[in-house]
C-alpha cells in the first residue's frame, strides 16, 4: 500500500525519492494514528532534556537514552543492513557526526524556554538519535554549495527545501521502544541522503595550508559578519555539475558551520532572543549554516551569490604540475 507516508510492504514503510530514501519501522500511517489517539487520551509525553555527544565522547556500545536499549553501534549496523537490503552491492561508508540522547525527564518552562527543577521518574522511552555522515575514501561529504548560498542569500522562488544544513550526505536515525505506550515494536525512522560515486577526476590534489583557510574566516570575523563558529572541518564541498544535470562534483573544501550576516551592523538572532550565546539555540537561526572555503586556494566561496547558476560555478581544479623529464 502506498500513500503520503510511503509504501508499506507488510512489515515496514519505505519512501524512495531522488537523493533521499526514508525507512520507518512498521506501518507509519497506523503509528501516527494510534500515537495521536494515545496522546489525546493520556496527554503529552514527558519532556526529555537531552545531550548531544560528539564522536570523541561516544562509546558505541553504551545505551545513552532513558529506558532505551539502542546503542550507536546497533543503529549503525541496522542502517547498513537496511541499505544493503534495498541497494544490494552498493557501497555506503559512514562515520559518526554526533548523537543526541534523552538524558533526563524534567519540567519544561515555556516562558523560560528551558528545563527546570529536578529529574523526575518516568517509564517513557527517550529517543536515541545518531547522525552519520557519508564518506568517500575516508573523506566526508560535508556541504552543498547551494545550501550555503540559499541559507545566506535566500532561495529562488519555487525552489524546494534544500538538504539539511548540518548533514549534506549520510543517515539520520531516531529510535525508541513503544513499550510505554503499551505496544510492541519500535518507533524508528532512518533517513538516507546519499550520493553514488561514479568517477574520479583526480587521484591527488594540492591543498593550501590550514592557516590560509583560517585566514578567510578570520577576515569575516574582523569585518563583523561571522559572529560564531560551531565547528570547522576539511572534506568535500558539493557542486552541481553544469555539463551533466542531476550529477555533482566533489571538491576539497574547508567548511565552518556558524552564524553569518552580510550586514555587519545587524544584530544577530541569538543576540536578540538570549542573554548569552551559551544559552542560545543558534543552530535554529536562519543566520546559521555552512560557510565554504576553497581548500586549494584558501579563498572564501561567496555565500551571498544570487545567480541562478551559483551552485554550478565550481572552482577550477588545480592539479599538481607535470614532472619535468
Amino acid at each position: 500500500m502506498t500513500d503520503d507516508y510511503g509504501f508499506f510492504d507488510g512489515e515496514n514503510t519505505i519512501r524512495n525519492l531522488p537523493g533521499t530514501f526514508n525507512w520507518t519501522a512498521g506501518n507509519a500511517r497506523e503509528q501516527d494514528q494510534w500515537a495521536t489517539a494515545y496522546h489525546r487520551l493520556n496527554g503529552s509525553e514527558p519532556a526529555f532534556e537531552g545531550r548531544t555527544r560528539y564522536p570523541w565522547e561516544v562509546d558505541w556500545d553504551v545505551p545513552y537514552s532513558i529506558n532505551n536499549e539502542a546503542t550507536v553501534r546497533s543503529l549503525h549496523d541496522k542502517a547498513l543492513g537496511i541499505w544493503q537490503q534495498f541497494f544490494p552491492g552498493l557501497p555506503l561508508n559512514l562515520q559518526l557526526v554526533e548523537v543526541w540522547a534523552g538524558t533526563a525527564h524534567r519540567k519544561f518552562d515555556k516562558g523560560l524556554m528551558d528545563f527546570v527543577g529536578p529529574a523526575l521518574k518516568t517509564d517513557a522511552n527517550a529517543y536515541l538519535a545518531p547522525r552519520f555522515e557519508q564518506t568517500h575514501a575516508g573523506i566526508p561529504l560535508l556541504a552543498y554549495a547551494e545550501t550555503s548560498m540559499a541559507t545566506f542569500s535566500g532561495r529562488f522562488q519555487g525552489q524546494p527545501p534544500e538538504l539539511l544544513k548540518d548533514l549534506a550526505c549520510g543517515v539520520m536515525v531516531h529510535s525508541r521502544s513503544l513499550k510505554h505506550m503499551g505496544r510492541e515494536g519500535l518507533q524508528e525512522n532512518m533517513v538516507f541522503r546519499t550520493l553514488v560515486i561514479a568517477d574520479q577526476l583526480a587521484e591527488d590534489l594540492p591543498l593550501c595550508s590550514v592557516e590560509e583557510a583560517i585566514a578567510a574566516y578570520e577576515a569575516l570575523i574582523r569585518s563583523g559578519q561571522l559572529r560564531h563558529v560551531h565547528r570547522l572541518r576539511l572534506g568535500y564541498g558539493i557542486w552541481e555539475d553544469r555539463e551533466h544535470p542531476g550529477q555533482f562534483l566533489l571538491q576539497p573544501a574547508w567548511v565552518a558551520w556558524g552564524v553569518l550576516l552580510e550586514n555587519p551592523k545587524k544584530e544577530a538572532w541569538f543576540d536578540k532572543k538570549y542573554a548569552s550565546l551559551g544559552e542560545s539555540r543558534f543552530w535554529e537561526s536562519n543566520e546559521y549554516g555552512p560557510i565554504l572555503v576553497n581548500a586549494q586556494t584558501g579563498e572564501l566561496i561567496n555565500p551571498w551569490r544570487t545567480g541562478q547558476d551559483r551552485a554550478q560555478d565550481a572552482p577550477q581544479l588545480i592539479l599538481w604540475p607535470e614532472p619535468v623529464p
